[in-house]
């Protein structure tokens, strides 16, 4: 196993991690949104 290799495979898995930790918390930030709308008509009355 070449350095490069370890290092390129290293970065893929953290690049891996990273865009799943977005795609969760883009998720959450959604659901989020969806509540916030369903309350908000309840506060403009």
């Amino acid at each position: 196993m070449d350095w490069s290799t370890i290092m390129l495979i290293a970065s893929l898995i953290m690049n891996a991690l990273f865009l799943n930790i977005i795609v969760q918390q883009a998720r959450d930030i959604s659901v989020l949104r969806r509540k916030i709308i369903r309350i908000e008509p309840f506060r403009a009355r």
